[in-house]
């Protein structure tokens, strides 16, 4: 019910249309995400947006994590972004679109106050009020909650969790920086699959050489970390799992037409191949990730020895 809820949603915020800066509202490159263009006030510059929701909790136990596809974009918007975790939690997709798109307005407009303070809408959690920026002027989520002592271990699950999303959104941003163009698939608290990819055509590759491993330039290699237990950074691996076969995390390698691959074939890249479901040739062809030349030496020599180095 909740991914129908969610399609539903969806198509009921597309159709009415009413935000006065947002237009190309739908679905993004996955099920389970929303696309959208904002334009910034008093000019022509657009902005394409994401935002990738795990509908299986939607309507109120869901998160959003949103990033922009458009290579350039202002400072201000960024940070927007960067923060839309701690003010997004438990929206509407309608709720989100409009609290997106008026902190967006402020912070271009240069009204921060509006930003910081404008108002949470009905249905949100207590994680809408925390403030995950830089600052201390936000209220925490220990001082809005009322914690028994006997909770002290939900407490340290939600910490946990928050400090997992705020470590992944910043080393996202920082593989972006560097060029490459991320992405993730899965749930931010729970097993989540993060993408990183680079268009062949931007490696130096030969074209003898693209034609000896059966690639085009216009493909993306992709490279997937599955966090079967949350993301964590590599330092915050435990040594007792290096080399085994019930790993922190996974990785894989391919190629793909798009910068990630759909979520079904995501997952199915990391299912034993006696036992994989067929079931992804049905995706669309575009977002399935296919083998590439030396690909499993590469895969063998990252599971097996980059967390170590």
């Amino acid at each position: 019910m909740s991914r129908k809820t969610f399609r539903e949603d969806l198509a009921q915020v597309k159709a009415l249309g009413s935000f006065e800066r947002l237009s190309n509202v739908g679905r993004g490159d996955d099920d389970g995400s929303i696309s959208f263009t904002y334009t910034l006030p008093s000019s022509t510059q657009t902005i394409d947006i994401q935002a990738s929701v795990d509908a299986s909790k939607y309507p109120s136990d869901h998160t959003y994590l949103v990033y922009s596809t458009t290579d350039s974009i202002p400072e201000e918007v960024s940070s927007v972004l960067e923060r839309s975790y701690s003010f997004s939690a438990g929206l509407s997709i309608q709720q989100f679109l409009r609290t997106i798109s008026e902190r967006i307005d402020a912070a271009t407009m240069g009204n921060q106050e509006s930003v910081d303070s404008s108002a949470d809408y009905d249905g949100a959690s207590s994680v809408d009020e925390m403030d995950l920026g830089d600052d201390d002027d936000g209220v925490s989520l220990v001082d809005d909650m009322d914690w028994e002592d006997d909770n002290d271990s939900v407490l340290s699950t939600v910490m946990d969790n928050q400090t997992a999303v705020e470590e992944m959104r910043s080393d996202l941003r920082r593989a972006k920086a560097a060029g490459f163009r991320v992405g993730y698939l899965g749930s931010l608290t729970g097993t989540v699959i993060v993408s990183l990819s680079c268009r062949i055509g931007k490696m130096g590759i030969s074209q003898e050489a693209m034609q000896a491993w059966d690639v085009r330039s216009k493909d993306f290699l992709v490279l997937l970390i599955r966090y079967p237990k949350g993301y964590r950074r590599f330092d915050r691996i435990p040594e007792s799992t290096y080399g085994k076969e019930e790993l922190a995390i996974q990785m894989r390698i391919g190629l793909c037409d798009s910068y990630k691959p759909c979520l079904n074939s995501a997952v199915q890249a990391f299912v034993p191949d006696h036992i994989k479901d067929l079931a992804v040739s049905s995706a669309v062809a575009d977002s399935v990730l296919r083998a590439v030349f030396i690909g499993k030496s590469i895969e063998d020599l990252l599971n097996s020895r980059l967390v170590s180095l």
